[in-house]
């Protein structure tokens, strides 16, 4: 806003528009113009995360043909050991692997 608007020349005096000052100070935002939270990147995330599950799950049933009678822990130690896993705890991989 420019600041002519709020400053007013009557009488020889300059006054200060105090109404419009307060209008102005009521509406400022004070958050970071630099940052917007963006659904688009949370929910690109989402679908990484989701593809990384789906990996998990691939490699845990290609494991389960080559080595049957095995614990769900040694899968995901197995899964863990690779780079599928991307440097997830073998106990987070065991936890999605099944779904």
């Amino acid at each position: 806003m420019p600041l002519a608007d709020l400053i007013g020349y009557r009488d020889s005096i300059y006054a200060l528009d105090g109404a419009l000052v307060r209008q102005l100070v009521d509406t400022a935002t004070t958050a970071d113009h630099r940052y917007t939270p963006s659904n688009a990147r949370r929910a690109a995330r989402k679908l990484d995360t989701q593809a990384m599950y789906e990996s998990w799950q691939k490699e845990y049933r290609a494991l389960k043909k080559k080595s049957r009678n095995m614990s769900d822990v040694w899968y995901s130690q197995q899964i863990a050991k690779m780079d599928i896993a991307q440097g997830r705890d073998a106990e987070t991989i065991r936890k999605h692997m099944k779904k």
